[in-house]
């Protein structure tokens, strides 16, 4: 039996989308990146958060949730989100950042990963 087949929702700041299969919405509200930058040796590879405004369905309350890469071990951040069978999960922040300090600034751009959770209906 095959894993079930991952979409990406795309967001930027401030952008708010369906999760397909619910009659969810998510906004992308902000980010805390704390990754290693581009082209430097760390000690620690660093982590990605993303503050979420969840809607599990119109007329319903928001509520935040973050989502962190890796992983992190904290009670106010989650790897995966469960909402209505689907399963959305931080995929990457783009871009990582750069130690170049003249950079541009580049808009962020977060994929949230979705599918549906093993053995529902």
């Amino acid at each position: 039996m095959s894993a079930p087949a991952l979409i990406l929702l795309l967001l930027s700041l401030g952008q708010t989308v369906a999760v397909p299969g619910t009659t969810a919405t998510v906004n992308l509200e902000s980010v805390q990146d704390h990754r290693c930058p581009k082209g430097v040796m760390c000690v620690w590879a660093g982590y990605v958060a993303a503050t979420l405004g969840v809607r599990e369905a119109p007329g319903q309350p928001i509520r935040q949730v973050v989502l962190s890469q890796p992983p992190l071990q904290a009670p106010t951040m989650t790897s995966r989100l469960v909402i209505q069978d689907q399963a959305l999960t931080l995929e990457r922040v783009e871009p990582q950042p750069s130690f170049r300090p003249t950079a541009p600034v580049l808009p962020v751009r977060v994929p949230l990963g979705v599918r549906p959770v093993e053995g529902a209906p």
